[in-house]
């Protein structure tokens, strides 16, 4: 009798080899995406104390500050998949930050001293919303324990390219199974909670 593919000894090898590196892969670009997001706010910070405050050019700070707030939008959408809501949630706490310090440094420029109470009140509201925009990104990677034993963040694209064996597609596959056969159109249903297609 034939050996099903999924039984054969190299198959199960690389199975295994893939558990050890599959958590230590993922994480890693968990924390690139994570560290990139941080340069670009780093970038936005500097220039708006360097090019705004020292320099008195604050449209041109805010200009670099809008293409690097952009550009971390963007990565946190093809990064991570989230909800409709939860895009929502991630874009005001990436932008309230920026946005803050933004109008901070445009008051401290045009006022000086004069404005102190005002940058105070804002520049907390700043270092707030990026705590919880890392604390809430940490629980939106929805990181769990696989069957295999391996701890993933699920949510994470990038981690689902590395998903060869299908270990994250389980309850999709069953979902679809339980949807039953294809229709009269050749189309079956798509599961209603699959994260690469909720809104």
């Amino acid at each position: 009798s034939q050996v099903p593919a999924a039984m054969r000894r190299h198959v199960k090898l690389a199975e295994r080899a893939a558990e050890q590196y599959k958590c230590f892969d993922a994480f890693a670009r968990v924390a690139m995406t994570f560290g990139t997001n941080q340069l670009l706010q780093a970038i936005t910070y500097y220039t708006l104390g360097y090019v705004s405050v020292q320099d008195g050019a604050p449209w041109a700070a805010w200009c670099v500050g809008s293409i690097m707030a952009t550009i971390s939008v963007a990565m946190i959408h093809l990064d991570i998949s989230l909800k409709r809501n939860e895009q929502v949630i991630a874009q005001v706490l990436v932008l309230a930050g920026p946005v803050c310090a933004s109008c901070a440094t445009w008051l401290w420029a045009r006022e000086g001293k004069e404005s102190t109470n005002t940058v105070m009140i804002l520049l907390p509201l700043a270092y707030a919303s990026h705590a919880l925009w890392l604390l809430w990104a940490l629980h939106a990677c929805g990181v769990e324990r696989m069957p295999c034993g391996s701890v993933l963040p699920t949510r994470f694209r990038a981690v689902l390219y590395l998903d060869v064996f299908g270990w994250l597609n389980k309850d999709e596959d069953e979902q679809l199974a339980a949807a039953g056969p294809p229709s009269k159109a050749g189309y079956r249903l798509m599961p209603v909670n699959c994260p690469s297609y909720e809104q």
